[in-house]
C-alpha cells in the first residue's frame, strides 16, 4: 500500500504575455520606500551644522528672503500676503492639480471604451472585435420601398 499522496500547491498565477507581475510592483515600492527612508535618515543625521556660536558683539547677518513665522504684519487687504485672495489662489490650483490627476489616472467615457476594446481585441486575436460584436448582421434597407401594381 502506498499511502496517499499530499494534495499539490495550486500553480503561481503567472502575468500574462506583456503583463509586468504584481510581486514586481509591490518588490519596486519597497525597494523606493526603503530608499527614500534611509535618504531621509541620512540627511537628519549628517546634515546638522552644529550649536550657531554668537559672541556678544556680532549680529545676526544671515537675510531672510522668506520671513519668519509671526515676524510680518497681518493682511489688510484679500491681496495681501497670506489674504484670502491668495489663499483662495492656492485652493484653486490644488483642485486644478487634484483635476488633472483624475482624469489622468481614470480618463474620461472614451479612454473607458478604447481600453474595452483593446481588451477585446487581445482576447480575440482580431482588432475591432467589439465594433464588429455590436454592428448588426445585416444592412438595413434604407432604400424607400417601391409602390405595388
Amino acid at each position: 500500500m502506498t499511502a496517499p499522496a499530499a494534495p499539490k500547491k495550486p500553480p503561481a498565477r503567472r502575468a500574462e504575455a506583456g503583463q509586468i507581475p504584481r510581486r514586481m510592483f509591490v518588490m519596486s515600492a519597497l525597494v523606493l520606500f526603503g530608499a527614500l527612508v534611509i535618504g531621509i535618515g541620512a540627511i537628519a543625521v549628517f546634515s546638522d551644522p552644529g550649536a550657531p556660536s554668537k559672541d556678544a558683539n556680532e549680529q545676526d547677518a544671515t537675510p531672510h528672503i522668506i520671513t519668519q513665522p509671526n515676524s510680518g504684519t497681518e493682511p489688510e487687504s484679500s491681496g495681501d500676503r497670506g489674504g484670502t485672495a491668495q489663499l483662495l489662489l492656492m485652493a484653486g490650483m490644488c483642485a486644478a492639480i487634484v483635476g488633472i490627476g483624475v482624469v489622468a489616472f481614470r480618463g474620461g467615457k472614451g479612454a473607458k471604451a478604447n481600453r474595452e476594446r483593446w481588451k477585446a481585441a487581445g482576447q480575440t486575436g482580431t482588432d475591432g472585435a467589439l465594433d464588429l460584436a455590436a454592428a448588426p448582421t445585416e444592412p438595413a434597407d434604407t432604400r424607400p420601398a417601391e409602390p405595388q401594381p
